[in-house]
């Protein structure tokens, strides 16, 4: 009988052993599960974290990108704009320069054009005095030959004279009755001034007219006597080598023949 409380107390200590180690139990799987949920919430809360500073620093880091993507832009941008102000400065230094060669060729141009024109003019002042000089030359040439020749021709017609007078003071034949004419017929000199005119001057040059070849024989003005009819011989062709007679029916002179020949 006394052992039965006893077993009754030990039943009741048991339990509440029981009942506080599965309250521990009970303590120790919350704390279990507050710990594992408190470190799930500072994991949850360093992942946020980590995601966060990963955010900033993303955003911080394209930040940065368009940060230097914008110096890059406006620098390249800068470098575009003063690349085209060196090539404008350069065009206009070339259009400058362009101006300023073109502006020395022209002068070059207007040297030689004029260079061109004063030697033209030289050379035509050239030609024309070469043009006077010769044609001066061929004046006075043309001049000295009309002298030479009217020299010659008086020379010539002297001795023609000479030799008319030599042969009338000759004898006749006695069997013919010669007339000896009261004038000596002379040749002449015919001259005539032809006027040579010059584009460059007006200087006037005396030219001879053709003088008959030695040898040639010149018609005669044929003469009407008293009777109406000529003085010539019947026998003799009219403008060949006439020769006037006093009358028709008296014989002819030998020296009428040689009277206009020419020799």
């Amino acid at each position: 009988m006394s052992t039965t409380p006893n077993t009754n107390e030990t039943i009741q200590q048991r339990r509440e052993r029981i009942l506080q180690a599965q309250a521990a139990r009970q303590r120790a799987r919350e704390e279990e599960i507050a710990r594992q949920e408190a470190e799930f919430a500072a994991e949850m809360e360093r992942i946020e974290a980590e995601e966060q500073a990963a955010r900033e620093a993303e955003e911080k880091r394209k930040a940065e990108e368009q940060r230097v993507a914008e110096e890059k832009r406006k620098a390249e941008e800068k470098r575009i704009a003063e690349e085209r102000r060196m090539e404008e400065q350069r065009r206009h230094e070339k259009e400058k320069s362009v101006a300023e060669e073109k502006k020395k060729l022209e002068l070059l141009a207007e040297e030689k054009r004029k260079e061109e024109q004063r030697l033209n003019e030289a050379k035509r002042r050239e030609e024309e005095a070469a043009a006077e000089a010769e044609d001066n030359y061929e004046r006075s040439t043309a001049y000295t030959r009309l002298v030479e020749e009217n020299k010659k021709e008086k020379e010539r017609a002297a001795r023609e004279l000479e030799r008319r007078r030599k042969s009338i003071s000759k004898p006749p034949h006695p069997a013919v009755q010669v007339l000896v004419p009261t004038t000596i017929p002379r040749r002449k000199t015919f001259k005539s001034k032809a006027i040579i005119s010059d584009e460059s001057d007006d200087e006037v040059v005396e030219q001879p007219r053709e003088v008959m070849p030695r040898g040639a024989k010149r018609k005669r003005t044929i003469k009407m006597n008293a009777k109406g009819g000529d003085n010539l011989d019947p026998d003799v062709e009219k403008g060949d080598d006439a020769t006037l007679h006093p009358d028709p029916s008296q014989p002819r002179s030998p020296f009428d023949a040689t009277t206009d020949t020419g020799m």
